[in-house]
């Protein structure tokens, strides 16, 4: 039982871990070029002035917070890449919580511009 309540609450996100996620998620879908992220790349999206509800100046520290517990939770992995100086991280969601395309956007939308009226999500 007391497993079970741990697992429930590990969907549970804090504003900045649910930043980062839909950022990850966001940065995957509209320019995979450039994923997975870096630390700085991350921090950058996190923040950004469009598409963000409410707007946010996430600190480099509290991004990296947000993603070790991400990590912890399962959401989020570290990729080291032989052509990358430095770490890059990637989303794991779709496959975590079994979302299709559709689903993972969804989300991606509420988790980086709040609530949306039935209109704005079609």
């Amino acid at each position: 039982m007391e497993e079970s309540l741990q697992e429930e609450n590990s969907l549970y996100l804090t504003f900045e871990e649910t930043r980062v996620l839909g950022s990850l998620i966001e940065k995957a879908i509209v320019t995979p070029e450039n994923y997975p992220l870096s630390l700085n790349s991350l921090v950058n999206s996190c923040n950004q002035k469009t598409s963000r509800h409410p707007q946010s100046e996430l600190s480099e520290v509290e991004v990296e917070g947000a993603l070790n517990s991400l990590r912890f939770k399962g959401l989020v992995m570290r990729v080291d890449l032989a052509s990358s100086r430095v770490p890059r991280y990637q989303h794991k969601l779709p496959v975590v919580l079994e979302l299709d395309g559709g689903e993972t956007a969804l989300l991606t939308v509420l988790m980086l511009r709040g609530p949306q009226t039935a209109g704005e999500l079609r």
